[in-house]
């Protein structure tokens, strides 16, 4: 065998270790990675059903609001006005509306 090959090949058996280590290193580099993803997108998550949670709590308790208004209480379409009135307050509501416990429409905000 010339010596040029001898080299070459002492060379490659060199590099066996240090490939292998990199290898492991990758792996574990890649396996840390996919956790965080993982941990961020459980935040992310988590975040988003608090901020849902918020949203629901303050349809709840505009309802709430809304429905000790003796105009709604009664049923009567001059309800409009004071759901107006709320409407304009409340830029995150485009549509305020009443309706009866069957369905039918009563009143609603003029937007």
């Amino acid at each position: 065998m010339r010596l040029s090959t001898r080299l070459l090949l002492l060379v490659l058996l060199c590099l066996v270790p240090v490939i292998g280590v990199e290898t492991l290193t990758q792996r574990e580099l890649r396996a840390r990675r996919e956790a965080e993803i993982g941990d961020m997108a459980l935040r992310q998550a988590e975040l988003s059903n608090s901020n849902l949670k918020s949203i629901v709590e303050g349809a709840r308790q505009l309802t709430v609001a809304i429905s000790q208004l003796r105009a709604v209480r009664s049923l009567d379409p001059a309800c409009a006005e004071p759901l107006g009135g709320i409407q304009t307050s409340l830029t995150a509501y485009r549509f305020l509306a009443v309706f009866t416990g069957d369905g039918h429409f009563v009143c609603g905000s003029i937007a």
